[in-house]
């Protein structure tokens, strides 16, 4: 099976990979350095100092739950340094965010494909004293690279998907060849932990520890605070998908004169469609703008949109600093979810629709907090939002509520001190 799995990957790399990757370079939005990286080549200025830990995070969730790690850690061990890996773009941007604001992070850099001797090549280079994985990260020539070399690898808020088992369970003796090179694993919940023992992880391995996203800081808002007319309620949709948007301007027509002054500022979880759902709220009859548009008619003394339309990343967090209400994506379409902590740790009332399986253990957590407001069918979001519109009590509630609950739920320290025992057997 290891031989199959190299034979295809190789396959993988070199057919579809590199040629997708020249593509992107020769699009200006790669570079041959970055091309390199994939391929093997490791980061060259490492820095001198105490322990060098790698920290993979395979995108922008992931690498905010490992920022809220490597602070933690380089607080306490100030000579350590760290190399911050991950999967795609948008991970490798909020690593560099992060790099450039902690001076420990010595390097940002794609995780190399998963190739037997490349992985061995660049782990060797590296000599990392410690590899942590956060959230589902498995990479069988990445674990089994630790193992051969003694370097320790630990995962970190582990979590699978519950729909992935089965797919894993598909291949028990590779996995748990695979899952056997982690010396520790630190599972978000006591569910979680079921669903990585269930695919092959040694059971006495595997510790309920919690989930690092409670410990995300907020992020700094990367523009100003969007313009509130006085009495103006502020509808905020985090991280829409396609179909979503559709919904929530239909419930904005809907709503009942009775709701008072409403405008509904969309961040959807791509923002280069932002001119496209302008576009669509416009035939609808709505006032809309991008929100960079917005700025400029701020700027000229206009008066504010009806449907402010967000079209960049790290603009989230000033849209929800203002929200009365914020309204989960992901949710009204079958997705999933995302993340609803930073919502949570704001403060704010949070309105999720049906779907909301990604992220079931933080779901679970609100609601036995009382502090969800959850619609059962799409067809029900104009009248969620009509009454938390009519209800500021509600609102402040619910609010005060998820704040609680996301403040519980810190559980950074536990983590450095499992890892910190782990570098210590070592």
């Amino acid at each position: 099976m290891f031989h199959l799995y190299d034979g295809l990957l190789a396959l993988v790399v070199w057919l579809l990979l590199v040629p997708r990757e020249l593509a992107a370079v020769a699009g200006g939005r790669s570079t041959l350095d970055r091309l390199a990286e994939r391929l093997g080549r490791p980061p060259r200025r490492l820095g001198r100092g105490g322990r060098l830990l790698v920290v993979h995070a395979v995108s922008v969730g992931e690498m905010a739950a490992a920022a809220a790690l490597v602070r933690h850690w380089a607080e306490r061990h100030t000579a350590d340094r760290f190399v911050l890996t991950a999967g795609n773009r948008d991970g490798l941007a909020a690593g560099e965010r992060l790099a450039a604001d902690l001076p420990a992070v010595v390097a940002v850099a794609p995780l190399p494909w998963d190739r037997r001797r490349a992985l061995r090549r660049w782990l060797q280079a590296l000599a990392p004293d410690l590899v942590v994985g956060i959230e589902c990260e498995v990479w069988p020539r990445l674990f089994l690279g630790c193992r051969e070399l003694g370097i320790p690898l630990a995962l970190a808020s582990a979590r699978l998907y519950s729909r992935d088992v089965a797919r894993y369970r598909l291949l028990p003796a590779f996995f748990r060849q695979v899952l056997a090179a982690a010396d520790w694993i630190g599972a978000q919940s006591a569910a979680e932990r079921t669903r990585w023992c269930a695919i092959g992880a040694p059971p006495e391995r595997v510790e309920v520890v919690g989930n690092l996203k409670y410990d995300t800081p907020t992020p700094a808002p990367s523009g100003q605070a969007p313009r509130k007319p006085a009495g103006a309620l502020w509808i905020v949709a985090a991280s829409t998908h396609p179909g979503e948007e559709r919904r929530l301007l239909q419930a904005l027509a809907d709503l009942p004169a009775t709701s008072g002054t409403t405008q509904l500022m969309l961040a959807p979880r791509h923002p280069r469609r932002a001119a496209a759902i302008v576009r669509w709220a416009r035939r609808a009859g709505f006032v809309a703008q991008t929100l960079a548009e917005s700025e400029r008619g701020a700027a000229a003394g206009e008066a504010p949109a009806k449907v402010v339309v967000v079209d960049r990343f790290g603009w989230l967090p000033a849209a929800i600093a203002v929200a009365d209400l914020v309204v989960l994506g992901g949710t009204f379409v079958r997705h999933g979810g995302h993340n609803p902590l930073e919502a949570a740790r704001g403060g704010r009332a949070l309105l999720v629709g049906p779907h909301s399986e990604n992220f079931a253990d933080v779901m679970s957590e609100l609601r036995a907090a009382g502090a969800l407001c959850e619609v059962a069918a799409a067809s029900g979001l104009t009248a969620a939002l009509a009454d938390l519109l009519r209800d500021p009590q509600e609102r402040r509630r619910l609010g005060e509520r998820a704040a609680a609950m996301a403040a519980a739920g810190s559980c950074v320290e536990r983590y450095a001190a499992r890892l910190e025992r782990l570098l210590a057997r070592n």
